[in-house]
Formats: C-alpha cells, structure tokens, sequence
C-alpha cells in the first residue's frame, strides 16, 4: 500500500492525509511517476523549522528528492545499510521491471530483526546500544523553540522535563499530528501541552529483543 500525494499539492493536505492514516510519509509522485518521498522529518526541518505556511506550499518545495530504492530482491542487510549511512526511514523498493511496487520502513526492518535476531538479541543488554547522550527540554519552553531545538540537533525526539525529571517525550511524529495540522500557536503554547505524556521505560540491562519487541507492539521508535 503505497500512500501517494501530488507534487502539486500543499503541504497541509499532505500531512492532514499522514496525520489522519498515522503514518510517517508520503511517496509524492508527479503524472503518476514517483519524484520524491514527504516524511514527518521533512515536516519538522524544512516546514516547521522554516515557519512556512503549509497552505500556501506545494509538497515539490520541501520533499526529499531524489527518492532511494532497491530491487525487492535486496537482502534486508543491504537495505538497513543504504538506511543506514543515508539517515532514512524508508525505502523505495523496485520490482524485476523497474516499476515502485512497494516501501520499506525501519519498522519492517525491526519485525525482521526480531524473527531474524533471537540468539543475538536474547542475551545482548541494551545498554551495549543505546545512545547515552538524550536531548532534553524544560515542559515549559515553547513548542517554537523546541522544534527549532530538533532541527538543529537533527534529532527526531526531545525528552521533555519538568523540575529536571523525565515527564514525557516529543517525537516528529506529535510534531506532525499534534502541531502541524492544528490550529495552535506555537510560540506561546509550551512544549508539556503538545507531548506524549505516557513514559514508558525499561532496565539497562533488559535483552535487546525484549526491548525491540515492546518497541515493535507499541509502535514506538525510542
């Protein structure tokens, strides 16, 4: 199921239909033919960041371009690198014609891992691969400042903190259905307004496997 937008069309119509389906992109086709790929980071980098008007833009102005893709034939390990080194979440893939039969995302590529990766996953402690350095915003900085904040540490969630303690976090993903396609003011509605407030957290010393599947049913990235 490809979900396609027109390169003509605005942007707002685009993240209403990405926010409404609860997806993270769009593949933006011109004639039919696939041009470029619209996600939730293009949403925060180059729409919000800019302080565009998403009503007045077409999606051809801020999508990624040229989209990258593989054969369908790819082994999963070729295409979570070409993610990898490129910072994507997705992939176009290919069929033995040419034509784009399909896209692959990281979260396809963790279901794999999980299936695939049980005797690595069941006893490597997580703490072997997280990040140990977390962005953080004071619950009171506004949403402005805090989008501002992502893009310029390029990063797709702030931990949001009230009195120096975890109260919850903000994703691209509560930037795309919570902010952009709402009717709120920005620099005067503070951050904790806007977040996902239900923190889930878990040991250091939990397998990566448990780790990813809660991840997976969750449907959480971090």
């Amino acid at each position: 199921e490809l979900l396609t937008a027109d390169a003509s069309s605005t942007v707002f119509s685009a993240m209403k239909v990405m926010a409404a389906r609860n997806v993270g992109r769009v593949l933006v086709t011109d004639q039919g033919a696939p041009v470029g790929i619209f996600t939730e980071h293009d949403v925060v980098r180059r729409v919000m960041d800019k302080q565009l008007d998403p009503k007045k833009i077409s999606v051809r102005e801020v999508m990624t371009s040229p989209v990258l893709a593989v054969g369908e034939e790819s082994r999963i390990v070729e295409a979570l690198g070409k993610m990898y080194r490129k910072n994507f979440r997705h992939l176009l893939v290919r069929g033995d014609k040419g034509a784009i039969v399909g896209i692959v995302s990281m979260r396809r590529i963790l279901k794999a891992a999980l299936e695939l990766g049980e005797e690595l996953t069941e006893t490597l402690p997580v703490r072997r691969i997280m990040s140990r350095h977390c962005h953080t915003v004071d619950g009171s900085q506004s949403i402005h400042d805090t989008i501002k904040f992502m893009s310029e540490k390029n990063t797709g969630c702030v931990a949001v903190l009230s009195g120096g303690e975890p109260e919850g976090i903000f994703t691209e993903r509560d930037v795309l259905r919570r902010v952009a396609v709402k009717d709120i003011d920005t620099r005067r509605t503070p951050i904790k307004k806007v977040m996902t407030s239900t923190l889930m957290t878990m040991p250091h010393w939990t397998p990566v496997g448990e780790v990813l599947g809660e991840m997976y049913q969750k449907g959480f990235r971090y």
